[in-house]
């Protein structure tokens, strides 16, 4: 006679489940999704990942705004060039359109141009990112020295006092990826402040911001 089989011991998970209040748009209550959700979104590989592989559900937006941008088309944030150097930050997309929590995240890549050193690096504007940015540029204007995206999120770009009238040093640090920094001079063109501001402006109207946080972890599509 064969002894009874013990059933096979249960193995606790011990990752922690967190979790996202996002809004039922056809219900119109909140739902709480018990799928781990990103509230920020991270550089390079973790770009690339697919919506459902994101922990958050996407959503049907309930309305569909006139977009100024393209699909596929890229719009200039920054662009600081004299001929021989060139600081450029390219803006090319919504991370993770129909994604509550990602849908106002901006993909886009800072590219640096000079005599002796290019490079490129990929990175995620937050909305605050293009505020902040707004507050810089008036900074700028006044002749003052600024940081743009030193919170540890991004490379951080830093514009400097260069000594010399017209023109403006900027470095660009990526501590917390490559650990490297660059270091270019660049003449301003005539009334760059202004340009600048409106490409601001661009960017805004090609993805305008569709998701409003009502509370602490909690969003909805703007009305």
């Amino acid at each position: 006679m064969q002894a009874p089989r013990r059933p096979a011991p249960r193995r606790l998970g011990s990752r922690r489940r967190v979790v996202c209040v996002q809004l039922a748009r056809h219900s119109g209550r909140r739902r709480r999704s018990r799928a781990p959700c990103r509230p920020r979104c991270q550089k390079t590989s973790s770009l690339s990942r697919s919506a459902s592989d994101s922990g958050c559900r996407p959503y049907k937006i309930p309305h569909t705004a006139p977009s100024v941008a393209a699909a596929g088309s890229t719009v200039d944030l920054i662009r600081l060039a004299d001929g021989e150097s060139s600081l450029e930050v390219r803006v090319l997309g919504r991370t993770m359109p129909g994604v509550l929590t990602l849908h106002d995240y901006l993909d886009a890549e800072i590219v640096v141009t000079s005599g002796f050193a290019q490079g490129r690096l990929d990175v995620c504007l937050a909305p605050e990112d293009l505020d902040s940015w707004s507050q810089v540029l008036g900074g700028l204007a006044a002749g003052r020295d600024a940081a743009w995206m030193d919170d540890g999120r991004n490379p951080e770009i830093r514009f400097e006092p260069s000594g010399q009238d017209g023109v403006a040093l900027f470095v660009v640090e990526d501590m917390a990826a490559s650990r490297t920094s660059v270091r270019v001079p660049v003449r301003l063109a005539e009334g760059w402040a202004d340009e600048h501001h409106e490409r601001l402006h661009r960017v805004r109207a090609a993805w305008p911001q569709e998701v409003v946080e009502t509370s602490p972890g909690a969003y909805e599509w703007r009305r």
